[in-house]
């Protein structure tokens, strides 16, 4: 189950409740805008840069298979955009962006590859005041789970994504992937990011940039924190959760640098399990944890469940401080730039639940992708296993020994330019390759394009079982390993599918942006895959799972009373302006609902999305055996939200049957024409013309007609002092009103409720 979330950007308020950014999904022709522009950082009296507005950035969503399209414009300021020759080192160009999908197995070509659009190209070059727009399709097989963008422009990443632009991306998984255990959750985003002012203000400094560059005193004449930890954007918010009830926290950290090694202490007791790390569930389903280890660049998805010997009691996810991530004190001075820090996060409210036990979770191995088959019994040829040196004294990232600082001045000796700056060294496609790495104790290393398994290291597991042999990261740091030869992990991992740049860097930003980054070529057919993949694993997928009613490998879990189930009522302290819109519960088999099924939400779309495909067509009728008409594939149809002033754009397409589009002086009566539609927008205050009325589209004309194949652009503009309120849409085309809308073919429950607070 996904929990609700709000659409509001919080304050700081210490204490507030929790909230969550505004969702937008992945949909065809759907295009989202982002914009990257000047934000407030909190209640502290400056500006840094963020997305939409604020810190984080939206939280998008998209299935396996699925295009997300997003405009990306970039509204930074020119004056600090100074050019790096200038600054004199390697913080500059700070108001050039892009925009990399942290953690998505995805192409990193873009249009200079020939591409129409871009894809996960961090070489792209996005100025003050242009938009360019990004096309990010995943494969049919891509695992579900958590992951997070941000810019990536090389020497601006770290002021660019350190200092707030980013946000969660959620790839959903797949109906029936999970055991109902794990699947119906109640699920809390958490967006963790670290930003260390003093760090931040003096690589503002050197990039002549005047965002951030003051940061550090603004926040010591307010007498404010300088080391500032935000869940959501908000610092120490409250989470309130019932008891005896497994939750899932989608967890992403986000920093230049600094590591989190995180626990749950107060008078709540709180048992943690691991689900994934890096959007890759684990092997061992759940793995007992009592610690949450991350560092910039990492995610985790962890399930929780409290209680207390007295109800109310609170508990605190909190950090404790441990050893540093390398050597040296941040430039700017106070806390350590790259220190493990202590801090408080969010502080958790348990309150009674309706259960007295909590519901065991089933030991489970989900059936995986092939691009994600255990690896440990491959066969790799000896040119395919090569040396990976994470050097951070001279910031460089090594293959083989072969490898230069991407420092501004070496990539421009000579005339040369990022474009033109050689690759690491060649890995073909369609293969599995294996890493020596050495430096993984003291920075994290991050790979594009394609995750990697953990195959050896000197021990079977550190951190409590946090990390194990076996595991799946596309981000690596385990601090306990000791430099040297006895801190080299050995990792694999397949060149699936695409070809191009496949770039490694340390994920201390700072680092990045000083040179400590280069790529491998991944060579050959674009498309080809690992022949052996079902060979190591015959029960992988290699295109979109194939859905069944149980987990062949799931067994009990003795370590919790399972006599009691706990409730399946959401919580109803997550804020739900969006609604829950996981409509992946199975059917029930008997000709009536199933009377325990939790109630679903539809898709939500936002009028400032960008332009909406509706399209109106046969559907499932529940679980009777026959059609009715609906709204893209469903009754009802998607819940879309708009705000006063705002204009609705929605594409009406007819996937009705001609055939079923009976004249009425053939059917001799008043029920006729039942394939033509349109679409009405049932208490608006709005416009009835159209482009019979010399419009270029039609506005709330229940008079056009929308014949079977055709489709027509809507256009719904509100006054801007139009009130707030419920209403829905539904066809009125006259004659076929009652058997289109009474069918099924329209948007209930909180569909179009506009300017929602």
């Amino acid at each position: 189950m996904r929990g609700a979330l709000a659409l509001t950007f919080a304050g700081l308020a210490g204490g507030a409740a929790i909230t969550y950014p505004t969702v937008l999904e992945a949909a065809e022709g759907v295009v989202h805008p982002l914009a990257i522009e000047h934000v407030p950082f909190g209640n502290y009296g400056f500006n840094t840069r963020g997305f939409n507005g604020g810190i984080p950035g939206p939280t998008f969503r998209m299935k396996p298979g699925e295009t997300l399209r997003i405009d990306f414009t970039n509204n930074l300021s020119a004056a600090n955009n100074v050019a790096c020759p200038d600054t004199a080192g390697e913080f500059c160009e700070s108001a050039t962006s892009n925009l990399h999908t942290h953690g998505l197995h995805i192409s990193s070509k873009g249009k200079e590859d020939g591409l129409a659009h871009y894809s996960d190209d961090v070489f792209a070059d996005v100025l003050p005041g242009e938009t360019e727009t990004y096309s990010f399709t995943i494969p049919e097989n891509h695992m579900g789970g958590t992951h997070w963008y941000h810019p990536h422009h090389h020497h601006a990443t770290a002021i660019q994504a350190g200092g707030g632009a980013a946000g969660v991306l959620i790839v959903d998984d797949p109906e029936g992937y999970l055991p109902p255990e794990y699947a119906n959750m109640s699920e809390h985003i958490l967006f963790i990011s670290g930003h260390n002012l003093a760090n931040l203000a003096d690589i503002a400094a050197r990039a002549q940039s005047t965002i951030l560059e003051g940061a550090l005193n603004a926040a010591n004449t307010a007498n404010l924190a300088a080391n500032v930890f935000f869940v959501n954007g908000q610092a120490l918010p409250t989470l309130t959760l019932e008891s005896h009830t497994w939750h899932r926290l989608r967890m992403a950290y986000a920093a230049v640098e600094q590591g989190l090694a995180l626990q749950v202490t107060g008078d709540a007791t709180c048992t943690l399990k691991l689900l994934a790390k890096d959007g890759i569930y684990v092997t061992d389903l759940p793995r007992d944890i009592a610690t949450v280890m991350l560092f910039p660049g990492a995610r985790a998805d962890v399930a929780v469940s409290c209680t207390c010997t007295a109800y109310p009691c609170t508990g605190m996810l909190a950090s404790n401080a441990g050893r540093r991530l390398q050597p040296g004190r941040g430039r700017g001075g106070g806390p350590g730039a790259n220190d493990m820090v202590a801090a408080d996060l969010l502080e958790l409210s348990i309150t009674q639940g309706p259960s007295t036990s909590v519901v065991a979770l089933p030991a489970t191995s989900v059936q995986r992708p092939c691009y994600l088959v255990d690896l440990r019994s491959a066969a790799v040829p000896d040119a395919q296993s090569k040396r990976l040196a994470l050097n951070g004294g001279g910031r460089t990232v090594t293959v083989d020994g072969q490898g230069a600082s991407m420092t501004y001045a070496n990539t421009h000796a000579n005339g040369g330019t990022m474009a033109t700056w050689p690759a690491l060294t060649t890995f073909p496609v369609g293969s599995v390759h294996e890493l020596q790495v050495t430096g993984v104790g003291a920075h994290p290393l991050h790979l594009h394009v394609v995750p990697f398994q953990i195959t050896a290291m000197p021990a079977a597991e550190y951190s409590g079982g946090f990390f194990k042999v076996g595991d799946w990261h596309d981000t690596l740091m385990i601090m306990e390993m000791a430099g040297g030869p006895g801190g080299q992990v050995t990792i694999r991992q397949q060149t699936d599918k695409f070809t191009g740049k496949m770039v490694v860097h340390c994920h201390i930003l700072e680092h990045e942006d000083e040179g400590m980054m280069g790529f491998i070529d991944i060579s050959g057919t674009e498309g080809t895959i690992y022949a052996d993949a079902a060979t190591l694993d015959s029960t992988c997928y290699a295109g979109a799972f194939a859905s069944t009613s149980v987990q062949d490998s799931t067994t009990p879990s003795a370590t919790l009373d399972t006599t009691e189930t706990p409730s399946t009522i959401p919580d109803s302290t997550t804020p739900s302006a969006t609604p829950d819109t996981d409509t992946t519960a199975e059917p029930s088999t008997t000709p009536a609902p199933a009377a325990a099924a939790e109630l679903t939400y539809p898709e939500v779309l936002e009028a400032s999305a960008g332009v909406h495909l509706l399209e109106m067509g046969p559907v499932p009728f529940g679980n009777y055996g026959f059609n009715t008409r609906g709204f893209n594939g469903g009754v009802p149809g998607p819940t879309f939200r708009m705000k006063p002033g705002e204009t609705l754009r929605v594409q009406v397409r007819n996937n009705l049957s001609t055939a079923n589009n009976v004249p009425c002086t053939a059917t001799q009566g008043e029920f006729c024409e039942s394939a033509t539609t349109n679409l009405h927008t049932h208490g608006l205050h709005v416009s009835s013309k159209g482009k019979e009325d010399g419009l270029e589209y039609y506005s709330d004309d229940v008079f056009a007609d929308i014949l079977p194949g055709e489709t027509e652009e809507f256009r719904f503009t509100i006054p801007e002092n139009h009130m707030g309120g419920t209403h829905w849409y539904h066809p009125h085309h006259h004659h076929a009103t009652a058997i289109q809308a009474g069918g099924g073919g329209s948007g209930g429950g909180e569909a179009q409720r506009v300017g929602a607070v």
